[in-house]
């Protein structure tokens, strides 16, 4: 049996979930929705499908199973509420809510193991790996770094970035909450954590933080660093590391990387590709996939939204929310 999806929004993430529903074995592109008409016009043609231009008008067609929310953060709440309520099946790009408040309510209504939330990245092999070796290792240290970059052209492409009242945050809650969210999959929910969040580079340009820094210390027992800014130069690899009592384990450049002592061993090797955003991976089509193929079977596994709550408890204690 296949699904019917419909994607709100069709700003610049709006191709990734096109695609990754034309790809899967269980998914079908039915539509698109915005309250721009002529951008939902234009996607609507480029992909021979049907174009809303309002978000109830969505949840009124019976033929609509799996809305896929890409909208401005501080819309996602409402419309997951809206979208449950209404029968309908939730997959939301991150972040999927924007406080606490939002997080606990869908917890308390049962809705976490419903939602599939787009922490992609987690479909990455290297990551899948250094999953695994986490479950088996005493994990004593671990660090995230992500530096690429994000100019005044990025933002000015639409007005709810780089605000407080829509985007709700900047570097943290946008790029790097990817990052975040792989080091909580590892290390856990945390106990304690001291943050700094700075605007260097765009004061003139955007309200929120280009830059953030944390020092966290896990429930675990595990000590973490999180660097993150998009004021660099250009878009390097992401790097998350931790170290065990047997050795180093290192993912960054597309690599997953055992060091002890002086060797240096390379486990998984991705197969990278060329385009503009190569150096984040291409997760989308299998994060999309596993949910369908849920969906049809009943069976397996999906990125839920209640496997990320220890990543945005974090998120909104380095926030202090």
């Amino acid at each position: 049996m296949k699904f019917n999806g419909c994607i709100i929004g069709a700003g610049a993430i709006f191709k990734c979930h096109a695609d990754a529903l034309r790809a899967g074995d269980n998914s079908v592109l039915y539509g698109v929705c915005d309250i721009d008409k002529e951008k939902a016009d234009k996607a609507a043609e480029e992909y021979k499908i049907k174009a809303f231009y309002s978000f109830d008008e969505v949840l009124k067609d019976e033929r609509v199973d799996v809305v896929h929310i890409c909208t401005p953060h501080y819309l996602h709440y409402e419309m997951i509420e809206k979208a449950i309520l209404s029968g309908k099946k939730v997959i939301v790009e991150k972040p999927p809510v924007t406080d606490k408040e939002e997080l606990y309510k869908i917890i308390n209504n049962g809705w976490g193991d419903e939602i599939c939330v787009m922490f992609q990245n987690r479909t990455n092999p290297c990551v899948k790996k250094l999953f695994e070796i986490a479950k088996t290792e005493n994990i004593k240290a671990i660090r995230g770094f992500l530096t690429w970059h994000r100019d005044e052209k990025y933002y000015n492409s639409a007005p709810w970035r780089g605000t407080k009242a829509f985007e709700k945050g900047g570097v943290l809650i946008n790029q790097a909450i990817h990052t975040l969210d792989i080091m909580s999959v590892i290390a856990g929910e945390h106990e304690s954590v001291k943050a700094t969040l700075s605007n260097k580079c765009l004061e003139n340009v955007i309200e929120t933080e280009d830059t953030v820094d944390a020092i966290i210390k896990y429930k675990s027992g595990t000590s973490g660093v999180l660097y993150a800014t998009v004021s660099y130069g250009e878009n390097s690899s992401y790097f998350v590391e931790f170290t065990s009592d047997d050795a180093i384990f290192r993912y960054c450049d597309s690599k997953l990387y055992k060091i002890k002592g002086e060797s240096v061993e390379i486990i998984t090797d991705e197969l990278t590709k060329n385009g503009e955003k190569a150096y984040f991976g291409y997760g989308h089509k299998k994060a999309v996939a596993q949910f369908y193929d849920f969906l049809a079977s009943g069976k397996g596994d999906f990125i839920s939204l209640s496997s990320a709550v220890n990543t945005m408890k974090l998120l909104f204690a380095i926030y202090n929310k």
